[in-house]
């Protein structure tokens, strides 16, 4: 991998943040715009640099230039619209997990309290299909993608939804379907929505489908393991906030869910003991790490992240092997991240 994927991502991101602001801009001069833009605007830049080269529009642009070779910029819309229901559910899931911090800065209810904060999510989320109808492409197209943007949301809302029941006994299947729910739909349909831009073929269209899907899935599997490694959230910008969010709210992800079968009776006890807890001590966390590490957790979530990394890379390999291509690959090794922490 080289430099390229992350300049790359930092020009895609620059261009839609760019459309994203200025379709917020007619708030000005209301009382909606500090909390709706809060988010958006530290997203964009942070200390005049791109805070965060964004994975889910660069995947878009690169599953268009896949399929066609005009200007990319024609699905900037798109690309807006997957950034702005990104930051509502952001905005949504730090009310629902009690999350103070999001990008290194207070998250929007913590700053602006909660029902404004609420206001801010829905707000994101309707202007983000606002921006779909500036889309240059034929109306049966469209609608196609307004359709893709109603199931997406269908899904995300139903993901929230399981996730709140997440529990010791959640079956691997229960958990990947959670995954797609709350993260692979998103990047399976900007994908699709970019290939319908490209008028790609029906075959491409599904074929661009599944890049997504298992992209997304291994991203949300990603994430869930940074939740238990504290130290993470010290360095990185997007992933910075308060750690053991699903621990604190007793919810098992893959990390709890794998430890839970694989270690001693005494373990088990101790996981059960501060799964739910609102606050953790220092030791408590020592000693969850201690156990995610015996019981091998850690080391077999990243395996499961490379699992859905070469489910991607099998469906990239059909694509025509342009630069594209090669950026696919660079952005699928992103995945891999994680390893030098669990290290």
């Amino acid at each position: 991998m080289t430099q390229e994927i992350f300049d790359y991502m930092k020009e895609t991101s620059k261009e839609s943040d760019e459309y994203t602001l200025k379709l917020l801009d007619s708030l000005k001069g209301t009382s909606s715009y500090e909390p709706t833009n809060h988010l958006p605007i530290l997203r964009d830049k942070i200390n005049g640099d791109i805070a965060i080269p964004k994975s889910r529009n660069s995947l878009g642009r690169l599953i268009y230039e896949t399929f066609n070779n005009g200007s990319w910029k024609k699905i900037i819309p798109a690309l807006s619209f997957i950034e702005l229901s990104t930051i509502a559910t952001y905005v949504w899931d730090d009310v629902i997990d009690d999350q103070p911090i999001r990008q290194k800065d207070e998250s929007t209810w913590k700053k602006f309290g909660v029902n404004k904060a609420i206001c801010a999510g829905g707000l994101q989320c309707t202007r983000s299909f606002k921006a779909l109808e500036d889309l240059a492409v034929p109306n049966k197209d469209k609608v196609r993608i307004f359709q893709l943007g109603n199931k997406m949301w269908d899904q995300l809302w139903q993901g929230e939804m399981y996730n709140e029941d997440m529990n010791e006994n959640t079956t691997y299947e229960e958990y990947i379907n959670r995954c797609y729910q709350l993260c692979g739909a998103m990047f399976d349909s900007i994908a699709q929505m970019s290939a319908i831009c490209a008028s790609a073929s029906e075959e491409q269209i599904k074929l661009a489908s599944e890049i997504g899907k298992n992209y997304g899935i291994g991203v949300m599997i990603r994430n869930d393991l940074a939740d238990v490694i504290p130290e993470l959230h010290k360095n990185s910008v997007a992933l910075s906030k308060k750690p053991y969010e699903d621990v604190r709210k007793g919810l098992y992800t893959y990390p709890l869910l794998y430890a839970i079968q694989h270690v001693s009776e005494d373990g088990k006890t101790m996981i059960r003991n501060v799964v739910g807890k609102k606050e953790m001590h220092a030791g408590e966390h020592e000693t969850l790490q201690e156990i995610l590490k015996e019981a091998g957790a850690l080391n077999a979530t990243l395996d499961l992240i490379t699992k859905y990394r070469r489910k991607t890379n099998q469906n990239i390999r059909t694509l025509p092997k342009i630069k594209s291509q090669k950026l696919l690959f660079d952005l699928t090794y992103l995945l891999e991240n994680m390893r030098r922490y669990v290290k």
